[in-house]
């Protein structure tokens, strides 16, 4: 089973939408998914429910994914780095996210295991804006970690999701979702 986990020092980041979404995205490509909810707002879980998901609790689980409550200093987000085969660190184009995204991968590049893959993700990009400008010039030396290759336009569909489901995605967002899930393996 591989475990993915999605870990950031700061909430509003997108670590619950990001890892709904991909466990949609991986269980519509007929994989089998888990999902586990640590943090205490249990937003994970009330989509599942909402959205009547379940998930696959057999042996045969193929993926595990893990959301992490906003607090790096917390028991359940550093067993999680530990354990995690995938940790991805979302990050939105703005001054806040900067300094939480720095030390939330500098953590992860010391507590993960050498085998384990680890990145950091843009998330909710505005395109032409300063701050979206300024991240597209960020590159591996700026952080502990490196950037997905994947990354999420700003898009009202993504929000609208967690309350209809996989419909309320047009293409492109759709297509972002499965360029991230082939990034996880």
């Amino acid at each position: 089973m591989k475990i993915v986990a999605f870990v950031s020092g700061k909430g509003g980041v997108g670590k619950t939408t990001l890892g709904f979404l991909l466990g949609l995205v991986l269980q519509r490509a007929q994989r089998r998914v888990n999902f586990l909810d640590l943090d205490p707002q249990s937003s994970l879980s009330s989509l599942l429910e909402l959205h009547n998901v379940k998930s696959d609790e057999s042996a045969s689980t193929e993926f595990l994914i893990v959301d992490t409550p906003p607090r790096l200093e917390s028991k359940e987000v550093r067993e999680t780095v530990q354990r995690a085969d995938v940790i991805c660190i979302p990050m939105r184009p703005s001054p806040m996210d900067f300094g939480v995204t720095s030390n939330t991968a500098e953590l992860v590049k010391t507590l993960k295991r050498p085998d384990s893959k680890a990145f950091i993700i843009l998330n909710q990009l505005r395109k032409g804006t300063y701050w979206s400008k300024r991240v597209e010039t960020l590159n591996g030396s700026d952080f502990a970690l490196s950037f997905s290759n994947s990354s999420f336009s700003l898009r009202e569909c993504f929000a609208h999701a967690l309350t209809v489901g996989w419909e309320a995605l047009d293409e492109s967002a759709s297509n972002e979702l499965l360029n991230f899930a082939l990034t996880i393996g």
